[in-house]
């Protein structure tokens, strides 16, 4: 049966009590307002019959306390006050509701639901009389209906967004959203030349270990950008090599640093190439001083060397000199040899250059190179020859007895009484001016002489 005030006013009518008015009493005004806000035309009925009994009621159980409205001298409610107000409670879980309170049937109050954290609005619920503007924001307003109601706000966990980022590597995530709470593994592959250092968040939420390569992220109650930091990695340089001695200019350094490089061979040896182990690159292989620029990795760099070919070359004057071979490396022998000119002997090798000649004095012997190039020289002087002179049946003297080649020696033959001077011979090397001449000169010649006066009987 239709609710109406004629059945509410025998219901009144017929409360025995105090404590039943009290406990129906709420109940008695939402109805009552209930009927008075859909059908105004009840007001009247409602002043001179329903509400006058429920206001004698409460009078005669001393419940006039409850009485919020005005009177008048005919004990007839005003319905200015208290019988139109009602309550609108508002809550929600998690979030925070304002705008809750008594309020006039038919007033237009604001309400507002603020998220927390990790969460996000979705509609607001009425339980009871009302209007809502727009359920489904959080600001909107609310027309108070005719009787006590309650506002809902519903919320869920928001969707949040993480990103990643970084210069010179690689960055991936997986997945790239979740709800607070949420982990997503994150992980890096730095660029050639580089380390990775740590991650670095903008936003809420917690990286589980900031410095390692592969990791975590818990998820904040907002979007969260995490960078990865990286630096150059430093890189480290040596130099190997037999037969010489290398040097840098630095032994480390990062990528597309320069470092000079050198190689100095050892005696007998020369350089040849550089060789490289690793990362980079040289700018000449085939240069002794060089440049080497840093690549994305340690670097051994190796000098090659082989043993240098020497010349080794003979002369001299008044001589002939021969060599076995005339170039050779550190170590070898070569067989040398010096042949006199006529009136020349040899006297030693002399050396202008490394090596060892293993009998100076010998002008046949054998020479050891040495670290470089070297030259050989005979020595030669004139030799000195013997000079003689004797006859038969006279005497024969000599301006010298020895001599070298070209000197002029005079000699001269005298003969014995009885005998006469015919001619001079010789046996050996040199020259006669005159061989008929007793007194004339001889010139030496490349030998040892014998000179014989020949003489005759008058």
């Amino acid at each position: 049966m239709p609710d109406n005030l004629p059945n509410l006013l025998q219901e009144i009518h017929s409360v025995k009590t105090a404590d039943e008015m009290a406990s129906k009493f709420n109940d008695f005004r939402s109805r009552i307002a209930l009927l008075i806000y859909t059908n105004p035309r009840e007001t009247n009925y409602y002043r001179n019959h329903t509400g006058r009994e429920l206001f004698r009621k409460l009078y005669n159980f001393g419940l006039s306390n409850l009485i919020t409205d005005t009177y008048d001298s005919g004990f007839r409610p005003d319905l200015s006050q208290g019988l139109s107000t009602f309550t609108v409670s508002l809550n929600g879980e998690n979030g925070q509701e304002s705008g809750s309170g008594n309020y006039l049937i038919g007033s237009s109050i604001s309400i507002l639901a603020t998220p927390d954290d990790c969460y996000k609005f979705v509609d607001w619920v009425v339980s009871g009389p009302g209007t809502l503007s727009d359920p489904t924001s959080p600001s909107t307003s609310f027309i108070v209906g005719a009787g006590h109601a309650t506002v809902t706000a519903n919320y869920s966990f928001k969707t949040i967004f993480v990103s990643v980022n970084g210069d010179n590597g690689v960055e991936t995530l997986n997945p790239s959203q979740g709800i607070c709470g949420d982990t997503v593994s994150i992980s890096t592959t730095p660029e050639d030349c580089y380390q990775f250092d740590k991650w670095e968040v903008d936003g809420p939420g917690s990286i589980n270990n900031p410095t390692s390569i592969s990791t975590t992220f818990t998820i904040g109650p907002a979007d969260s950008t995490i960078t990865a930091i990286y630096s150059l990695k430093t890189f480290n340089i040596s130099t190997v090599g037999d037969n010489g001695t290398e040097s840098l200019s630095a032994t480390q350094g990062t990528c597309g640093d320069t470092v000079s490089i050198s190689a100095t061979a050892d005696d007998c040896y020369k350089f040849d190439s550089w060789t490289l182990t690793g990362e980079g690159s040289i700018v000449d292989i085939t240069s002794a001083s060089s440049t080497f620029t840093i690549g994305a990795g340690d670097a051994t760099l190796t000098a090659n060397y082989s043993l240098d070919t020497f010349s080794v070359s003979a002369s001299g004057t008044n001589g002939t000199e021969t060599l076995s071979a005339t170039q050779g490396t550190c170590g070898d022998e070569i067989h040398i040899s010096a042949s006199p000119d006529d009136c020349y002997e040899f006297d030693e090798w002399t050396l202008n250059g490394p090596g060892t000649i293993t009998h100076a004095t010998n002008k046949s012997t054998k020479f050891t190179i040495g670290s470089g190039n070297s030259t050989l020289t005979a020595n030669y002087s004139l030799k000195t020859f013997h000079i003689s002179a004797s006859g038969d049946n006279g005497v024969e003297t000599l301006s010298a007895i020895t001599g070298n080649c070209g000197d002029s020696i005079t000699i001269s033959a005298n003969p014995g009484s009885g005998f006469i001077f015919d001619s001079w011979t010789l046996e050996g090397k040199g020259t006669i001016t005159n061989s008929s001449n007793a007194e004339t000169t001889f010139t030496v010649g490349a030998g040892n002489a014998e000179l014989t006066a020949n003489y005759s009987s008058e």
